[in-house]
């Protein structure tokens, strides 16, 4: 009998009184909110008229101000001004965006951006060194910085000022540098502080462009390409998508739709995304993906010359490049899993936390792994490359397991550590390999059972299939754009029939199910194993969420498949 591959949680109906406060709303629409936290009358109605969804002034930042006069005054002298950043999506949006301010003010830049595997995460001492031989005076991070007290040491040996703009969570030793823009701060009073790396880098690149008069008109270059950068980011970065975030989000969706960028519009050509009809979905899962392949096989400044050229034959071969960089990605992470889940699948059950590595792996794609693994799992997973001396981890955690926090007890084993509750990094000689996989997988024993372990499937409200149309799908639409805090509506339909199935792309499953005498196609990425299961005519419970299928001028409703299970199930073996 097919079994579900989650435990299924289905979300407690929201109050009757909150959907008779709003009859002229879908009532998915108040369940929905209700779900994501939105609790009151008053708090849905904020949320349904954008009364949250604002942006801030960055002058509430500690340290703006510091930061604007330096910049300005470096912009007056001539100065040379180094712009540093990372080698994901957030990090290079984030430089795109500083070099695009500064350039406005006519300011000399230089960009900077570490290779993932000869630089490594964050400010060095070489970079500064580099910086330096450039004839740069001031020094910009974005994405990073936080952590670089010796780096910052050594710039001001050398006569360099640094500017740490960075989202990362503070150490207790802060950099001395000129000014330091970090929301997390102590003593920062800034009313929301789950900006992204570019997200605070647009802050200052408003900070600037403000002060010397140029009014902010978010329809217009340079701020609708800043707006539709920091999207881009605050997507691909998973922060958390209310607040200022969904202000950003839905700006730069705007900015995306009516953009002529030759970058912009040459990536979302190779992506196959219609601009027209962009969304979050369009980014987290084909722009940014494209984006994060320059660094994660190649140099992220591939990714950030396609940012900012002005060039549209350029432009294209950049956006065809990263193409193939991420088709090259595509097939790596396929080896790799296949890989990690032999050497998972004999010992899962009696292990809480998964260790999976290779001597073969590029860098670039562990995190993937471990991230798939968590998913697939529901328990921390630990996706190692093994080099000659040296090997290097990428953690993705869950809920309630915070993955940073259990490196760092152990931090005498590793050469470097760091990261989030939720996804971390380490750097291990190979002799303590062993050492380091066997103490995390001991804390974690202390933490969980593991032969009790399932991943959780969050559901938003069980529904009648033949309900769902393109009509509901725009009524709940209204919660856009989706991602982090407030992900893709997911829903419970039971009872339906399998009309056919066939694999497709890169291990995705295509079905037709009968819904009320009606075909509705179902989309399963990275599903294609659960054919295996499945016959036609055979009723299914399943889970999903909604999207529009546009092709040859027809739209249709089409089902993303997250979980199914054989209508016969126990449901109580689900968490129902």
């Amino acid at each position: 009998m097919l079994a579900s591959r989650y435990q299924w949680q289905v979300a407690s109906r929201a109050p009757e009184s909150l959907f008779a406060s709003f009859p002229a709303q879908h009532p998915l629409v108040v369940q929905l909110l209700f779900n994501r936290g939105y609790t009151t009358p008053e708090n849905i109605r904020g949320f349904l008229q954008g009364e949250d969804a604002q942006e801030n002034d960055p002058f509430l930042l500690r340290g703006m101000n510091a930061a604007v006069g330096r910049t300005l005054d470096a912009v007056r002298k001539r100065e040379v001004i180094g712009v540093f950043g990372d080698y994901d999506t957030d990090g290079i949006a984030a430089a795109a965006i500083m070099r695009e301010a500064l350039e406005q003010l006519g300011a000399q830049v230089v960009v900077r951006l570490p290779h993932r595997v000869t630089d490594g995460y964050g400010l060095s001492e070489d970079s500064i060194e580099s910086l330096v031989a450039q004839g740069v005076r001031l020094l910009i991070t974005v994405d990073c910085g936080i952590s670089a007290v010796a780096p910052v040491a050594l710039a001001a040996q050398r006569g360099m000022d640094v500017i740490i703009t960075d989202h990362h969570q503070p150490p207790d030793e802060l950099p001395a540098a000129h000014a330091i823009i970090n929301p997390w701060l102590p003593d920062c009073e800034y009313p929301f502080p789950e900006l992204c790396g570019a997200g605070l880098a647009y802050k200052l690149a408003c900070a600037l462009l403000s002060s010397v008069g140029l009014v902010r008109d978010a329809g217009s270059p340079p701020f609708s390409e800043l707006n539709a950068f920091a999207a881009l980011a605050t997507v691909a970065d998973v922060v958390p998508l209310r607040s200022e975030n969904r202000a950003l989000v839905t700006a730069g969706i705007e900015a995306l739709r009516r953009t002529e960028h030759a970058g912009l519009s040459a990536l979302m050509q190779v992506a196959g995304v219609d601009p027209t009809t962009i969304t979050s979905r369009s980014i987290g899962f084909a722009l940014a993906p494209r984006l994060n392949a320059a660094g994660r096989m190649a140099h992220p400044h591939l990714a950030y010359d396609l940012l900012t050229t002005k060039d549209h034959a350029r432009a294209q071969v950049l956006a065809e490049e990263l193409q193939q960089l991420n088709q090259l990605r595509q097939r790596e992470t396929k080896r790799l899993m296949d890989d990690a889940q032999r050497q998972v699948e004999p010992i899962q059950q009696q292990e809480a936390l998964l260790w999976v590595e290779g001597d073969d792996w590029p860098a670039g794609v562990i995190g993937l792994i471990a991230g798939r693994l968590a998913e697939e799992y529901g328990k921390p997973a630990l996706a190692v490359a093994v080099g000659d001396a040296e090997a290097v981890g990428s953690c993705r955690s869950i809920p309630g397991y915070d993955i940073a926090d259990a490196l760092a007890a152990h931090g005498e084993l590793m050469r470097r550590h760091g990261g989030h509750p939720q996804a971390a990094g380490f750097a291990v000689a190979n002799e303590r390999r062993a050492a380091l996989r066997d103490t995390l997988q001991a804390d974690a024993r202390l933490r969980f059972e593991p032969a009790v372990m399932r991943p959780q499937l969050d559901i938003d409200c069980q529904v009648s299939a033949q309900k769902m149309d393109l009509d509901v799908l725009d009524r709940i639409n209204v919660l856009a754009p989706f991602g982090a805090s407030n992900p893709e509506p997911r829903f419970l339909s039971c009872g339906l029939t399998l009309g056919g199935m066939k694999t497709v792309g890169n291990g995705h499953l295509r079905t037709t199910l009968d819904v009320g005498g009606a075909s509705v196609t179902g989309i399963g990425f990275h599903m294609a194993d659960r054919a295996r299961g499945l016959s036609q005519g055979q009723t299914l419970d399943v889970v999903y969420s909604l999207q529009e299928n546009t092709w040859g001028g027809f739209s249709r409703l089409e089902f993303v498949l997250q979980d199914l299970r054989a209508a016969d199930s126990d449901p109580r073996s689900n968490g129902e």
